[in-house]
């Protein structure tokens, strides 16, 4: 994963860190983050030259939205249709995809997932119980699947972001998706596992490896 000098720790420099000095895990419970501010650019590194940016929208009840914009290896730009909704930038809540071929996934989940972050001691586990849902946008097809999101705390460490002193927020995050292309007249459901890190400062993602694939946080403005 690339570094520079904007960009969020890598994960096994966090690994280290967390190892040597968990002592000192820089906080003993998960803090209450504040969602970015409306109007904010995340730019994050893909990997192979190609960049995204994430341009906050609407913020409330600890949902925030934002659109997209990925930059590919030879310098094209395309912007990803509709908008995402998402706590701290990690946990999904909906994805909207416009027009007649788009769909819908929304994900509900029984207790307030912002309030269930904060607080947790480090490697505490919270289960969050949810209901996705997911329909194309005329509306006659449509699947719901009950399901659960695990994420587990692993503590904090010291790092700089945009030049400036932060804690990284480090979770373990185990999930589930439903996947918008059909499989036998039924809509597919995969398990993510995810490694992420969240900015105290910023209260947005700055780094995510799914074990597969990963970005970072290059600058925020």
């Amino acid at each position: 994963m690339k570094n520079t000098a904007n960009a969020a720790l890598s994960l096994s420099a966090i690994a280290m860190a967390m190892q040597a000095h968990a002592s000192a895990s820089d906080c003993a419970t998960s803090p209450r983050l504040l969602a970015p501010t409306v109007g904010t650019v995340f730019t994050y590194d893909l990997g192979n030259g190609s960049t995204a940016t994430q341009t906050i929208i609407a913020s409330g009840n600890g949902v925030t939205v934002h659109m997209e914009r990925y930059k590919s290896s030879d310098g094209e730009w395309s912007s990803s249709p509709g908008n995402f909704s998402t706590i701290q930038g990690f946990l999904q809540v909906a994805t909207i995809a416009p027009g007649p071929k788009g769909w819908a996934k929304t994900k509900v989940f029984n207790d307030d997932a912002s309030v269930k972050l904060s607080g947790l001691l480090v490697n505490e586990s919270v289960l969050l119980e949810e209901t996705e849902t997911l329909k194309d946008n005329n509306g006659n097809k449509k699947q719901s699947a009950k399901g659960s999101t695990k994420v587990t705390f692993l503590g904090c460490v010291n790092a700089h972001t945009n030049g400036i002193p932060d804690r990284l927020l480090n979770y373990k995050v185990i999930s589930q998706s439903m996947i918008p292309e059909r499989r036998q007249g039924r809509w597919g459901v995969r398990k993510i596992h995810e490694t992420v890190q969240v900015s105290e400062n910023l209260g947005w993602v700055v780094s995510v490896d799914d074990g597969e694939g990963s970005y970072n946080l290059v600058e925020s403005k």
